[in-house]
């Protein structure tokens, strides 16, 4: 087994450094897509508690936004942050595995 890595080490860090890369673009943009989701959402279950509200025979009133409290509020901000970091460590192990498996071809 050390052998064959050996024999191949050159393909597998360049293999490598393009997953890394492309995992860490597949983060970003999934990162990206997911406010505009929520929005619909609330357009939807604000449509729906209008709708409930004629058929009831009540009066329709704007639901309030329920405000985020504050631990969870530093809680999403700290997830950000960590999220932040992870892709840049990502993203500089793949340009470095793809770096060396391109160097050490030239050298050999």
């Amino acid at each position: 087994m050390q052998e064959w890595i050996h024999k191949h080490k050159r393909g597998l860090s360049i293999g490598l450094g393009i997953v890394l890369i492309l995992i860490a673009l597949g983060m970003v943009f999934w990162d990206n897509t997911g406010t505009p989701v929520v929005s619909e959402e609330e357009a939807y279950a604000q449509k729906v508690e209008a709708m409930e509200a004629r058929m009831s025979g009540g009066t329709v009133s704007p639901s309030k936004k329920a405000e985020e409290s504050p631990i969870m509020k530093a809680y999403r901000e700290k997830q950000a942050e960590h999220l932040r970091y992870a892709l840049i460590v990502i993203i500089i192990a793949g340009i470095g595995f793809l770096i060396y498996g391109l160097i050490s071809k030239k050298r050999e």
